[in-house]
């Protein structure tokens, strides 16, 4: 395993450590996102399981994730990380029959990826694509 990465040309050029102008940094290479039929699949090959199993308790999870960002509480996965929403205000405009006004949306659903997560994918193999 693992993560394939480009160089891709950054607009405004950094300095690094020792001083020298970098136009430049590291992106992973993704063809595509898994979708869950195919990450069911992924997870079938390489664990066991049954895909329509899989495929039963994954949703479960999820929806039950969903629930809960939902009711604006964060879901912390040990090992993995923590998801949690970011809110913001969105103007609406005045039309003949409302005021303008402001309603609250959500932004983003984040993900604070644990420690001992990033120690582990830092600890994985990376290859330079050209």
């Amino acid at each position: 395993m693992c993560i394939d990465y480009k160089k891709v040309t950054i607009s405004s050029p950094i300095a690094n450590n020792s001083g020298e102008s970098i136009n430049t940094r590291p992106a992973p290479v993704c063809n595509r996102a898994y979708s869950m039929k195919d990450f069911a699949k992924y997870l079938e090959q390489n664990f066991r399981g049954s895909h329509p199993d899989i495929i039963y308790f994954s949703s479960i999870i999820f929806k039950g994730m969903e629930r809960l960002l939902k009711e604006g509480k964060s879901i912390k996965i040990d090992d993995f990380g923590t998801f949690s929403v970011s809110l913001q205000y969105k103007n609406i405009s005045a039309t003949k029959t409302t005021k303008a006004h402001q309603i609250v949306e959500v932004k983003k659903v984040l993900l604070k990826t644990s420690k001992q997560l990033k120690y582990s994918l830092n600890n994985g193999e990376f290859k330079l694509r050209k």
